[in-house]
């Protein structure tokens, strides 16, 4: 090679270098603060770091004492709760951004499994430097909020790369490794526990198929089981994926419901390159086709699950990559598709997203939660403890992490209990939701008698958790006035309403 050829390799290669980068910088550190969940993870991390002891019982709700709960999320709730009570959203950030990178990598070694299974060239440029960087800002964007599956996606990718590295050459040593990730993943995220365990049967399976089971696939199975059953709630929280699945309730929270396909065609075609990658790799390959079966039913089961089955598309199709002839444009990258160069790019690339948001300040959306309203509730609480305060089922956990005690927070399986059963015989979790509807709400608050009421100002999509404009008017006359109004809804001051 000259030196001209080798000058427009180095041109080509920063070029996408510096695109590689600044897809991170557009990784917009707020847009993983928006979910609900993430305020309630935090506060229950707080209060375990702060009690010394693991949680297994709902806390600030006024729904009951001792209200029994699943701790499923011991890991990442400790890490969460001690680093924003260090460093605030910073720290929580940083988190993140080393969840990013262990994803990355994760699917870095993803796709050169994938092609080392099909006895092909370890690692192709555009998979290295379109395909990974598209898939990480879809993820993070789509699915990457401040919860537990930020970290356990990265976990799950690594543990399908060290299982299949276990099935093209079987030591001890992968064997542990698996049984490590096994433990890692059922005390950062138990629910999850039950897709690595599906999974690795799946290998299972086809080592029976194939008649190469031996005794290191059994030693593999056995350090996972231990892995899994060493997690903070036993057994107990790795079946908690049961109470999910089968409770009447999920359907009510709309992660939990199947992706709308017409209005959202980025999951549309992300289903369909899904599709179309695997069907190049399916035949006299028993795991692939399982694998592939069983991420079309959880992509296709709910919003949530979807995760997994974009998770994988990187393992499909990066043996599709090579068949098109366009793929040969980029071969002037492939000296620089090692890892040598792609993680020094990654942290670089973390790094400035770190920065960036370093001197970013960040406010909590007005109209999103009621921040201005807690501030007002607080300032006016007559009590010497928490006030209790009814606000929306999507606001508790905002409610809660700010100081007030709620009716039933985002860990709705204690709420769900019959010794919370209340006014027309409906459980804490279903007066939360069925109190913001009409003819309801006063029911509730005679019942339940809150300090504080917050209704948030009503919109046009009128949904389970906020009430329209008529139905507003119908409990201002019979509230009277509101004591306080922000910029995400009205606040009533109820103790006068009870003398």
């Amino acid at each position: 090679m000259n030196a001209n050829q080798v000058k427009f390799q180095r041109i080509i290669f920063s070029l996408y270098a510096a695109i590689f980068l600044v897809v991170f910088i557009f990784m917009d550190a707020n847009s993983s603060r928006k979910d609900p969940d993430t305020f309630w993870h935090i506060e229950v991390g707080k209060e375990m770091i702060a009690q010394g002891k693991i949680i297994d019982t709902a806390i600030h709700t006024f729904a009951g004492d001792n209200l029994s709960y699943v701790p499923h999320e011991v890991g990442f709730q400790w890490i969460v709760g001690g680093l924003y009570g260090m460093w605030g959203w910073k720290g929580v950030h940083l988190f993140t951004l080393l969840s990013v990178f262990i994803l990355a990598w994760g699917l870095y070694r993803l796709m050169e499994i994938s092609r080392q299974e099909m006895d092909l060239p370890r690692m192709h440029p555009f998979l290295v430097y379109v395909a990974l960087p598209l898939f990480m800002f879809y993820i993070y964007l789509a699915y990457f909020k401040i919860r537990p599956q930020m970290i356990s996606a990265g976990f799950v990718v690594w543990f399908v790369v060290w299982l299949r590295r276990l099935s093209m050459d079987a030591t001890v040593k992968k064997a542990g490794v698996l049984g490590l990730l096994s433990l890692i993943l059922a005390n950062v995220h138990t629910g999850v526990w039950a897709v690595i365990a599906v999974i690795f049967m799946m290998q299972v399976l086809e080592r029976v198929w194939e008649k190469k089971l031996n005794r290191y696939d059994l030693i593999a199975l056995s350090c996972m089981i231990v892995g899994g059953l060493a997690n903070f709630g036993g057994l107990k929280s790795l079946t908690y994926f049961l109470t999910l699945s089968n409770s009447p309730f999920t359907q009510i929270i709309e992660e939990w419901k199947p992706i709308s396909y017409s209005s959202n065609y980025i999951a549309f075609m992300i289903l369909v390159a899904f599709v179309v990658s695997a069907m190049f790799s399916l035949k006299r390959r028993p795991f692939r086709f399982m694998l592939f079966i069983g991420m079309m039913y959880l992509g296709l089961a709910s919003y949530k699950q979807f995760l997994f089955l974009a998770l994988f598309l990187p393992y499909y199709m990066a043996v599709v990559v090579d068949r098109f002839k366009w793929s040969k444009v980029f071969r002037s990258l492939e000296p620089y598709i090692g890892l040598k160069f792609i993680l020094p790019l990654i942290m670089a690339g973390l790094l400035l997203n770190f920065l960036a948001d370093m001197f970013t300040e960040y406010k909590q959306p007005l109209t999103k939660y009621p921040v201005e309203e807690m501030s007002y509730i607080l300032q006016k609480n007559k009590s010497s403890g928490r006030p209790k305060v009814l606000s929306n089922y999507g606001t508790s956990g905002y409610v809660m992490f700010r100081g007030g005690d709620v009716l039933a927070d985002g860990r709705f399986d204690p709420f769900i209990l019959e010794s919370t059963k209340g006014i027309h015989q409906w459980t804490a979790f279903e007066r939360s939701v069925n109190g913001f509807r009409s003819g309801y709400l006063m029911d509730v608050i005679q019942s339940d008698r809150p300090d504080f009421l917050i209704l948030q100002t009503p919109d046009s999509k009128k949904t389970v958790n906020s009430l329209s404009a008529v139905e507003l008017d119908e409990v201002k006359q019979q509230l009277g006035k509101s004591d306080f109004t922000g910029s995400f809804g009205q606040v009533w001051d109820l103790w006068r309403f009870y003398q």
